[in-house]
């Protein structure tokens, strides 16, 4: 499960909710403060988890976090949109789980930063040998040739590919925001087929979080 919970959003009750209502083995939480994090780890019962202020992200796990750092090989700070690789031990192996949340391409300069870590990412994650899970706040529709050329050069699949298009934002509960409804966070696989994938409730946040059930290939 990803879920950018969004960094004014203190309803954390709510946050607290729409975890447990999915109840993922393996969570993957960004925008999230310093005084969010104290709160989650404490009602959230997971035992492993790990919270970087660089990119303000946290991995929430079941299985053993054997590492957990923030990467992004050549590229810019521009906010410190970080993504955050985790080492995970599950029942069968070592499994890589990459947290991302580039920049909002909302001018030339951020577009360009947004694309720059999608470029830089790409080859650090195709080095990978072992089974790789990319999941967050992309920051891009599926739509978007910079979105599939990260998918090819990373060689990962899009885990809701076939499992209906899930818009994830904005749930903001303003006007401006009631028909800007888009799929920007995304599940990506390697060595996973997906069973099912869905959406969840946005509580508070102007996102709703991404969840998917994976099957070893």
């Amino acid at each position: 499960m990803s879920y950018n919970i969004w960094t004014h959003n203190r309803d954390y009750g709510a946050i607290q909710h729409s975890i447990q209502q999915e109840n993922p083995d393996i969570l993957f939480l960004t925008e999230i403060s310093e005084e969010a994090m104290d709160e989650l780890k404490d009602r959230l019962d997971y035992p492993y988890r790990q919270y970087t202020t660089i990119g303000a992200n946290a991995f929430f796990s079941r299985y053993p976090l054997l590492s957990v750092t923030p990467e992004y090989p050549k590229v810019s700070d521009h906010g410190k949109n970080y993504s955050l690789v985790a080492q995970i031990q599950t029942d069968q192996e070592v499994l890589t789980v990459i947290g991302i949340h580039p920049p909002i391409p909302l001018t030339p300069s951020s577009f360009a930063v947004r694309n720059q870590q999608f470029e830089f990412l790409a080859p650090f994650i195709n080095q990978i040998q072992n089974r790789v899970v990319v999941l967050g706040d992309f920051n891009t529709s599926p739509w978007s040739p910079y979105f599939d050329q990260f998918l090819r050069e990373s060689d990962l699949a899009s885990a809701t590919h076939g499992h209906w298009i899930w818009a994830t934002w904005s749930f903001k509960m303003t006007w401006a925001h009631l028909l800007a409804k888009l799929p920007i966070d995304h599940i990506a696989i390697r060595g996973f087929d997906c069973v099912k994938a869905w959406t969840g409730s946005a509580s508070g946040s102007d996102h709703r979080p991404i969840i998917a059930v994976l099957k070893r290939t």
